[in-house]
């Protein structure tokens, strides 16, 4: 909702993050020289004299110009480039979670287990085979 409802000057800077996208979709430049770029106009989305103040790398910008629609003279596009932004910090966001996951569920397989309890099964680490997990029954406690 708030990205459909938020003004372009409610938020920070995004007036520059939106000009950066522009600008690449303006001139094409995969790498930007950031001391030629400048602000767009809220209201009309067109280029003004006003230098933009941002230094960012531009692999996200690029993303963004590439993924979405054509931004100078349309203010309607916006909407569109705030979805997309939110789609690409979703995709990170999960990508990141599943790595956690991943990587929690690595460090417990390979945690030997002592297996006290007699008769029941148990992940145990395998003394053969290091990397694989075997069932395993304990005759003892």
């Amino acid at each position: 909702m708030s990205a459909e409802r938020k003004g372009i000057t409610a938020g920070f800077d995004e007036v520059a993050h939106t000009s950066y996208v522009a600008h690449i979709q303006h001139t094409g430049d995969a790498w930007p020289d950031l001391k030629s770029m400048r602000l767009i106009n809220p209201q009309t989305f067109q280029f003004t004299g006003e230098a933009n103040y941002l230094n960012h790398p531009p692999l996200f910008y690029g993303l963004l110009a590439a993924l979405g629609p054509r931004l100078e003279g349309r203010p309607q596009a916006l909407l569109a480039h705030r979805l997309i932004d939110i789609a690409i910090a979703a995709i990170g966001f999960a990508a990141l979670l599943g790595l956690g996951i991943a990587h929690v569920f690595r460090v417990m397989n390979s945690m030997p287990s002592p297996c006290r309890w007699p008769a029941s099964p148990c992940w145990c680490r395998s003394p053969a085979r290091s990397t694989t997990t075997i069932w395993r029954f304990s005759a003892a406690p």
